[in-house]
């Protein structure tokens, strides 16, 4: 009797264990999906800079071109300077790339102050964006 419970129990635990790998996989492979692209966000690719830089006055206007164009003011509020990289990607309102993703720009802000971004698409059809920003110091 004791042998049919151990094997019943062994049994549960692989059932639970393929159970919860299979939930885990199907969690994993959503995250990446396109439709959880937020789009028109700022996104920080190193999470402690959410501590040394405020992102304030975020606006989506046209361009002279007639483009979309972001503007947003980065504020560093610690004691030290920053180098920060940001990098632009724009798309539709259906989450489609519409074009490259800009390359990384290099920013230097200095301890307490505030730097102007500003950056328009190439493509008539961007009508979105997600900007990216990362540390640049090494």
């Amino acid at each position: 009797m004791m042998l049919y419970i151990d094997n019943k129990i062994s049994q549960l635990k692989t059932r639970n264990l393929l159970v919860n790998a299979f939930f885990f996989l199907l969690l994993a492979a959503c995250v990446n999906t396109p439709e959880q692209l937020k789009l028109n966000s700022v996104q920080f690719i190193d999470f402690d800079l959410r501590k040394l830089v405020t992102v304030d006055n975020l606006t989506i206007s046209k361009s002279e071109t007639g483009n979309t164009q972001v503007n947003m003011l980065l504020q560093n509020i610690s004691k030290q300077p920053l180098i920060i990289e940001v990098s632009v990607g724009w798309y539709d309102a259906n989450f489609i790339a519409t074009e490259d993703s800009s390359r990384w720009q290099q920013l230097t802000i200095s301890p307490f102050q505030t730097q102007v971004l500003q950056v328009s698409a190439t493509s008539s059809k961007s009508s979105h964006f997600v900007i990216n920003i990362r540390n640049g110091g090494s």
